[in-house]
């Protein structure tokens, strides 16, 4: 009897743990700040972002905080399928300024507004407090806003600080096919809409493995993926295509994401601001900073998305600012504009490369000769097919200030091997080399379809579509010199040094 009594027992237990975990709720999102900017599909307005221990909250992994500012500031969540209840952590930093804090909902692409609730908040109350709002709509793409008002207030101050914002699930339909992310070798798709069906992806040069991974809005849908065949290859190679089928096998719907690899290992225009804030993960930046406030005649520079700038503040022997890269292979030319605010004549930026596991090498001085208030191109040809870091460094200034802005900083890929290596390995034949007018190409059995032809410099001029094994190119337009012919397909791709003579 005491064991069929205690059978009973364990089996009620069971069915309780496992309805309760049947109905465990589901996240769109759980967000606690881990940088200075809106993350990924969020916007905004007038936000600051703090990470003062008394402005954040930390329940959620993240350091920072949103700060609206006065006197009109929102904060916009990514789209979701689906909004149930939103949920976030509010402290009051001002309750003189007549702050009001509005909960809006659109589900016209952020046309308009609906306001689901206002002044959830107790103004009166300075310490954290934890606010719900059952957002509910079941639309596919629904966008929530925290619209702040105000009618005093200090920026310094802010009026409120928000953290660790999450918004549950709605229980999702049976013929649901949608996906509610893709992320690509890891990393979530930057421009995913819950609207949008295609989408082209550029990734940076060297990139030789492509791994598409999918989310479905119904954890019971299925999704198939046809990773990328080749990502050097035709549109169709370069292609990935998820296709998701819903629970109950009514409804399918394909995803298509067509890649192109870049001829650059980076470029950038700066966009996330703040002191030492470095460009890409793993460089590092100390007395520096990136802001929009770009203190020349003719603001940022402008050619790469960013509409902020770099700046070199110290150069103290001391507290000497730098900027120092990631390591990098095949490295090609290495370019930035510079330009200097208030110049007193005795700014200089120093360049130093670091080659394999060798010491800095200078490779470049810049000085108040050179560097004007007016943005210039600088371009350095690396040309190293072993790993290389980069180091900027500005020197000691009569007044210990430096005022070097720099912009759309970017170094070219530059796919070097051996002639013999790339024969041996690729059978690939160019003959006669050195070249005069014509260039015949003979591709044996490898399988590549197209050629670039570099210069040392890591510009593109010449190119063709390959569709047989043996064909000639014409490279009578080509200046003497040195050159690279670039094989990509489905065989790989190979570099093999041209002489143009």
């Amino acid at each position: 009897m005491k064991k069929q009594l205690l059978t009973i027992a364990t089996m009620f237990i069971f069915m309780l743990f496992a309805g309760w975990t049947a109905q465990a709720q589901e996240y769109h999102f759980q967000e606690g700040f881990a940088t200075n900017d809106f993350p990924p599909g969020w916007s905004g307005i007038e936000i600051a972002w703090s990470s003062s221990s008394t402005n954040a909250h930390n329940e959620f992994e993240g350091d920072y905080c949103a700060k609206p500012r006065p006197t009109d500031a929102e904060l916009v969540t990514k789209p979701v399928n689906g909004a149930g209840k939103l949920s976030f952590w509010l402290k009051v930093k001002d309750n003189t300024a007549g702050g009001v804090l509005d909960i809006d909902k659109s589900t016209d692409g952020m046309e308009t507004w609906t306001t689901v609730t206002t002044d959830p908040q107790d103004n009166n109350n300075a310490d954290f407090q934890f606010i719900e709002v059952d957002i509910n709509d079941a639309s596919t793409e629904v966008y929530i806003r925290l619209h702040q008002t105000s009618t005093g207030g200090s920026s310094s101050t802010g009026i409120f600080t928000i953290d660790d914002i999450s918004l549950t699930k709605l229980p999702p339909s049976a013929d649901d096919a949608t996906l509610t992310g893709i992320t690509i070798n890891g990393e979530a798709l930057a421009t995913f809409a819950l609207s949008v069906n295609d989408y082209a992806v550029e990734l940076p040069y060297g990139s030789d493995e492509i791994v598409v991974e999918a989310t479905p809005n119904n954890s019971n849908a299925t999704v198939n993926i046809t990773q990328v065949a080749n990502p050097y290859g035709s549109e169709a190679e370069r292609t990935a295509t998820i296709s998701v089928t819903s629970e109950d096998e009514s409804v399918t719907q394909d995803y298509n994401i067509v890649f192109t690899v870049s001829d650059y290992h980076f470029k950038t225009g700066f966009s996330a601001t703040g002191e030492s804030v470095a460009p890409f993960p793993g460089w590092i930046a100390g007395y520096t900073y990136v802001s929009t406030n770009i203190a020349i005649a003719s603001g940022n520079h402008g050619e790469y998305p960013g509409d902020a700038a770099f700046k070199f503040i110290r150069g103290q022997e001391d507290k000497a600012g730098y900027l120092i890269s990631s390591k990098y292979t095949n490295a090609g030319t290495l370019s930035f504009w510079l330009a200097v605010e208030a110049a007193d004549g005795s700014e200089t930026l120093k360049v130093e490369k670091k080659v394999g596991f060798g010491l800095n090498e200078e490779v470049a001085e810049y000085t108040s000769a050179e560097l004007t208030d007016e943005w210039q191109l600088f371009s350095i040809d690396i040309m190293e097919t072993d790993s290389v870091q980069f180091t900027f460094t500005p020197t000691m200034t009569t007044d210990g200030d430096v005022r070097i802005w720099m912009d759309d900083l970017a170094l070219t890929g530059f796919p070097v091997v051996s002639a013999k290596d790339v024969i041996s390995k690729a059978n690939i034949r160019l003959y006669p080399n050195p070249a005069s007018d014509y260039l015949r190409v003979d591709l044996k059995n490898e399988d590549f379809s197209q050629v670039n032809i570099f210069s040392v410099s890591g510009q593109n001029v010449l190119e063709r579509t390959i569709d047989e094994r043996e064909f000639f190119m014409d490279v009578s337009s080509l200046k003497t010199g040195i050159y690279f012919a670039r094989f990509t397909g489905a065989s790989g791709t190979y570099a093999i040094k041209l002489v143009k003579q």
